[in-house]
């Protein structure tokens, strides 16, 4: 029987890492085949149709036609198994070692491909290299995604979860590392950046405290200095910006905008709303070291889709509705590291 957690838990991920605001760090077609590649590890299924439209449009899945497979014309077809899947030769029998499962036949649905059946495959995989050796995929797609360890991806989500403001998202990771990392030493593990990320994040928004916690966490009592307990003294470590330094990221923010040259430090913040909009208007994040960062996330909206035309019965591509742009407000772990010490 499947892990449905971890598929679910994996699904999430993916889901959460689209629709984050973006991130020229944040890789997430190289974090998507991270992700499968974890959920490959548990007593799980195939899942990836759950969430194509995502796949495809990140660039870790690419379809094609049947007939675009390398062994297409010399078989005269494409045997497939009995779940659909491709072999990395379609004429021998399953192997696991020499001839195992490369890609997959299936329908994606009405968006974005219509209800044919199609060949696809996955960044990375056997038939992908084949593909990208046959011509078919050129430039970035010919380029492997970068491998990332599991707690790097873990981080990743759960940044990309706080910005989103999805505890629970964040709670189930940091509960499912500690059945790996449970009996590590915590003091060693810190010395991962990975690892120092992923527990700030998790120290912020109190992760041990959620429902996503409690579902994945053994049921153990956090002990202090194990990995279940979240100290804010040791797990966020932002310094909080001198007054000068302060003063001088005002004066950076607000002269940025043309026209304005306040005088003091109170016409400063009272033009900093004013300039934090700018930055964002222009596709930038701001961060105010010690306070809180603030970015833009689009919210609703729908993608265009290519559907059939009733009228003409042709295919025919609907435009999308953009998103509402929101301002999206991350407060600095510091901050709350600060508040704790003075209660």
């Amino acid at each position: 029987m499947s892990m449905h957690e971890l598929e679910d838990l994996v699904e999430e991920s993916i889901r959460c890492l689209d629709a984050a605001p973006h991130s020229a760090e944040r890789d997430v077609r190289s974090l998507i085949k991270s992700l499968y590649d974890f959920q490959a590890r548990w007593d799980t299924g195939f899942t990836n149709f759950r969430v194509m439209d995502i796949l495809l449009a990140r660039r870790f899945a690419y379809a094609f036609e049947l007939e675009d497979h390398p062994d297409y014309e010399r078989l005269g077809r494409l045997p497939t198994t009995e779940d659909d899947a491709v072999l990395r030769d379609p004429s021998l029998p399953f192997d696991e070692e020499d001839n195992p499962e490369v890609g997959y036949v299936g329908v994606a649905g009405p968006k974005p491909l219509g209800d044919r059946r199609r060949l696809f495959c996955d960044a990375g995989s056997d038939l992908w290299k084949r593909m990208v050796e046959a011509g078919k995929l050129r430039g970035a797609d010919a380029e492997p995604p970068n491998a990332l360890s599991v707690e790097e991806t873990a981080a990743a989500v759960m940044q990309a979860a706080e910005q989103r403001g999805d505890r629970d998202l964040i709670g189930k990771w940091f509960g499912l590392l500690g059945m790996k990392l449970g009996r590590r030493d915590l003091a060693e593990l810190r010395g991962s950046p990975a690892i120092r990320a992923l527990r700030a994040v998790a120290c912020r928004v109190a992760a041990n405290e959620t429902d996503g916690f409690a579902e994945f966490a053994p049921p153990v009592e956090p002990e202090p200095g194990s990995w279940f307990a979240l100290d804010p003294a040791l797990d966020v470590d932002t310094p909080a910006p001198t007054a000068g330094e302060a003063e001088a990221l005002v004066r950076e923010l607000v002269l940025r905008v043309p026209g304005s040259a306040p005088a003091s430090v109170a016409a400063w913040l009272r033009a900093l709303p004013d300039a934090i909009a700018s930055r964002l208007a222009a596709g930038e994040s701001v961060a105010l070291p010690g306070l809180a960062t603030f970015t833009v996330s689009l919210v609703g909206g729908t993608p265009s889709r290519t559907a059939v035309n009733p009228f003409t019965g042709q295919p025919q591509v609907f435009a999308g509705v953009p998103g509402k742009p929101e301002v999206v407000v991350t407060v600095d772990g510091a901050l709350n590291a600060r508040l704790a010490r003075k209660r």
